[in-house]
Order: C-alpha cells, then structure tokens, then sequence
C-alpha cells in the first residue's frame, strides 16, 4: 500500500500542477483516471484527501499572490470533485446491488415458502398414497389367499384326482396367484417404509447361512432357465447385525432380478465378504445389463427398463426401489455396476455384528 500510495502522490502532484496551468480537458480525464486507479490500489477516501491537501500544499506555495492562491484553491476543488467521482459512481453501484440483493433475497423468501408449503402438501399426500396403498394391499390379500389355498388342495388332490390337463390350469392357477401375492406384498412393505411403519427385528444373522438358503429356494428358478446359480462359499464367522427375514427379501429381489434378465446359459454368482465395519454383499450375472443414463433411475418406484417392445421382463417396477429402502433402513447402501450385454453386478452393505465391528 506505501509504495502504491507514493506513486499515487507523485502523479496526483503532476496532474494537478497540468490542471492548475489550464490543460484542459485531458487533465481533467486524468483527474478521473486517477479517482479510479486510486480504488483499484486500494487507495481510500481519506488517503486520496491526503495526497490531495499535499498536493494543494505545494501548489499554493509556489503561488504568488493571495489572489493567485485563492484562484488555485477553487480550481483545485474541481480538480478533487473529478478524482471523487469514481468513488460515488462505485457507491451507487454498491447502492443498487444492495438493492438487488434486497429484492432477490425477498423473492428467495417467497419461493421458499413456496417450496415449504408444496413440501408440506406432497408430504401429505405421501401419507394419503401409502395408507391407500396399505388399505388395498390388506383388501387384496385376503381373498388372494383363499384362492392360493383352494389352488394348493386343488394340486394336492384333496377333492378327487385331476386329469393332466385340470393339473396345469391348477398349476397355472397357483403360479399366477402367488406372483400377483407377492407384488402385493411389495406394494404394501414399500407402503409401510414409507409411512415410517416397518420396523426391524435386527438380530445376529450368519451370513453364510444366509446366502446358502436364498440360493437354494432360487436354484429351482435358475434351473428352469438353464442359468448357473453359484453361492460362494463364505467365512462361517462373518456376521451381520440385521433383520433375516428383511436381508433374505433384498437377495431374493436381486436374485430374482439377475435370473429374470440373463438368457439360458448364463450365470448368476452370489458372494460376501468383510469391509470396513460392514459386510459386503453382491449379486453379480451375465445378463442384458443396464445402460450407464438408466442406472440411478431403476431404484425409483415404479421404473422398469423398457427391451424393445417384448413383455418378457415383467414386473411392478417396485423390487429394487423396496430393495433400497429395505438396505436404508439396516444403515448400508446399494450400488450397481452394468454394461449393456455383459451384465450388472449390485451390491449392498450390512453393519457387522457388534463383535466383529469392534475387531475390524
């Protein structure tokens, strides 16, 4: 600042001696120069006073007489009003963005009172959407169920043996009843995370014996598919702290889903392993795969992957979006890595126990 301020004395001085002698409009341009080279320096109001009375100072000792100084203070006046004017151009510039700042801050308030107010109503209807979906879920349910069990006598023959072809309507029947059951069921668990209402029974969970028993009830799933379903093996000391029931629902989703979306011939690998506090688990197959833009939007609800126009990957487009939810609520996240014609691997993480959390 001294040296800047030194400069700006000894062209302050020379300017004004040019001004004083007459020089016209070019000295007065200097003059405005100066005022604004002086804010850019960071030379302030009362600095820029200074440099001016020194510079006045010399001038009027150098005058002759009293009338001569008189003429020189008044004309140097003009001279300081001209090297000022930047300053108040810059205030009322300051002044206007305080104003605009003002107004835009008013309007902020406003859209978010806005954004709280349709905050609130979207919450509201929320809870009006997810008790609909829970009255009709229990509506569905009940005469669902009669059905499976009339289905399930019927298959067992408990009313007189059936003829082959009465065994595959039954069968169909049956087949039919427990998928509609269990999109049902999926409408009503979503209905019940999001209202705040599903609670976790949370236990100590063996993880290898987790993974062997949802790889068995889906093995048959594979086989009709001609799909390898391989379930690695895994520490039998490695385990979580979890609801069995809730954890056994995510991998049969995403199970389900990887066996769904590979052809016959292709394979599904279900593995775990110890992280950092968490167990790591993924589901990994050789599938379709998914395109990197729709890899965020298949954990919303009721999004489902458009494959040209067949209807061979059916569904709610509810699996995953639950599977999320189900992985949130147990303090772990789910991830998915894809490549379209060479498959997806999701993966999701499970505190471990309190044990084996202390250890890691």
């Amino acid at each position: 600042m001294s040296s800047s301020l030194d400069a700006m004395e000894t062209e302050y001085a020379a300017a004004l001696r040019d001004y004083l002698a007459g020089s016209g409009e070019e000295a007065t341009l200097r003059a405005y120069e100066l005022g604004r080279k002086a804010i850019t320096d960071g030379v302030g109001l009362i600095e820029l006073a200074a440099v001016h009375g020194k510079a006045v100072a010399a001038a009027l000792r150098a005058a002759g007489t009293a009338e001569e100084k008189a003429r020189l203070a008044a004309v140097a006046a003009d001279f300081m009003a001209e090297a000022l004017s930047p300053f108040e151009m810059a205030q009322r510039g300051f002044i206007e963005v305080n104003r605009t700042l003002a107004d835009l801050n008013q309007t902020l308030t406003h859209k978010n009172a806005d954004l709280d107010s349709a905050n609130k109503e979207l919450a509201a209807l929320s809870r009006i959407k997810s008790q609909f979906l829970a009255n009709m879920s229990h509506e569905l349910r009940t005469p669902l169920n009669a059905i499976i069990g009339f289905s399930e006598m019927l298959q067992r023959e408990a009313f007189g043996p059936l003829q082959p072809k009465q065994h595959r309507y039954v069968d169909n029947i049956l087949s039919s009843g427990r998928h509609l059951l269990t999109l049902i069921n999926d409408v009503l668990d979503l209905s019940k995370v999001e209202a705040g209402k599903m609670e976790l029974r949370l236990g100590r969970v063996a993880v290898r014996d987790l993974l062997r028993e949802t790889a068995t009830v889906m093995k048959g799933m594979a086989d009709r598919k001609e799909i390898s379903l391989d379930a690695e093996e895994t520490s039998e000391s490695l385990c979580v702290t979890g609801d069995v029931i809730r954890l056994k629902q995510v991998i049969f989703n995403l199970l389900s889903n990887a066996i769904k979306f590979t052809p016959a011939g292709g394979s599904v690998r279900l593995r775990a392993a110890a992280g950092q506090g968490f167990a790591v688990i993924s589901v990994e197959d050789t599938g379709v795969g998914i395109a990197s833009e729709d890899q965020q939007r298949i954990f919303d609800e009721f999004q489902q992957l458009a494959s040209g126009d067949s209807r061979e990957f059916q569904g709610t487009g509810l699996g995953l979006a639950l599977t999320q939810r189900l992985v949130d609520l147990h303090g772990g996240q789910i991830t998915v890595a894809s490549e379209v014609g060479k498959g997806s691997t999701f993966t999701f993480t499970v505190p471990l126990a309190a044990e084996q959390s202390l250890a890691a």
